[in-house]
Parts: C-alpha cells; structure tokens; sequence
C-alpha cells in the first residue's frame, strides 16, 4: 500500500494512495462531498418563538440538547440560502450558523473503512 501525505510534508497526518490529490488540487472538499455529503444549517430560536415550527424543505430537522435545531441538508438538492429563509420565515431566531463537516470526521470515517 501506497501512503501519501495531504501536501506532501511529512508532518501532516498521510493518507492510502487511492486518495492522494489530483492535479494538485485540494481534495478536501472531494472527500467530504463523498463521505458526508450533507451541511447543517443551525438555529437558536428567540425565546418566544414556537421551535417546532421550525422546518426547511429537503432538509432533515434534528432537535439538540442545548435547544438549538439543526437543519441538515445535501447542498446539490438544496441551497443553505433556501433553507435559511424558509427557517427564518416561520420563527424568530436568535442566533443562527452553517456547519460543514470537518475533514478530520471524514478521515476518521476512510480509516473506520479500510479496517473493515
């Protein structure tokens, strides 16, 4: 097996060979379209606001501990700016940010992969 670094200097974490860049192009963003396809757009409601009314179109509406509600959404159906109006349409929020995955959740996941 082949091991390639991320940028080619040794002290960053390395990766199989069938990931290394192409064209010298960043591959992050390749990884993470094919591994966790979906963003998450997160929003804190005002306190008077009904939180279960809050629901976007082509987004799954998972409720957090901390009360805040995220919308999670595959960017090629729907746009984040799509999901956030029909978010904000509903219900006053209070705070609102668009997470993406990170790359370290999606090296983790090629690891768990390969051990299988």
């Amino acid at each position: 097996m082949h091991w390639y670094c991320c940028c080619r200097r040794a002290r960053h974490f390395k990766l199989p060979g069938k990931f290394r860049p192409v064209a010298g192009r960043y591959w992050s963003t390749t990884l993470k379209r094919r591994y966790l396809p979906f963003r998450e757009v997160v929003v804190t409601p005002t306190e008077g606001a009904d939180p279960t009314s809050i629901r976007a179109e082509h987004a799954d509406r998972l409720e957090n501990s901390d009360g805040t509600i995220s919308l999670r959404f595959d960017p090629e159906r729907t746009s984040a700016a799509a999901v956030i109006a029909q978010a904000t349409s509903v219900a006053e929020i209070a705070d609102l940010h668009v997470n993406e995955p990170k790359l370290e959740d999606v090296v983790r996941l090629i690891y768990a992969e390969a051990e299988r």
